[in-house]
């Protein structure tokens, strides 16, 4: 339980690391510097999720799982946008992205590790 709540703990400041440089780069209009921010940001997700989705209980896993799909087309694409246009950090950076963020499986994760903490 110990290396679960760990994992959730380090996985929701994750999330809210990136939502605060998600905002920031839409209020910036989009600039590379903060897409850059959550490029790694995003990363750190993605390898932590990797790394610690089997710690979870079964009804958890799909929802862990669902933000995996998305964090791995988004990387894939936000890189080979990245090599194609090789923007500067004031550059505007968007790009399309059909696999959305799941917010519905996020949240229930997320409410998932509050009743833990509780």
């Amino acid at each position: 339980m110990h290396a679960e709540l760990n994992f959730l703990g380090i996985l929701d400041t994750l999330l809210r690391r990136a939502n605060l440089t998600y905002h920031a780069y839409l209020k910036s209009g989009k600039r590379f510097l903060y897409a850059k921010i959550l490029k790694e940001t995003n990363e750190g997700i993605r390898a932590l999720l990797i790394q610690n989705t089997h710690l979870l209980p079964a009804s958890q896993i799909d929802n862990s799982l669902a933000l995996l799909h998305h964090l791995d087309v988004w990387c894939t694409i936000w890189q080979q946008v990245y090599e194609h246009e090789q923007p500067d950090n004031l550059s505007i950076f968007v790009f399309e992205n059909s696999v959305n963020y799941p917010l519905s499986e996020v949240s229930n994760l997320m409410e998932y590790y509050a009743q833990l903490e509780r």
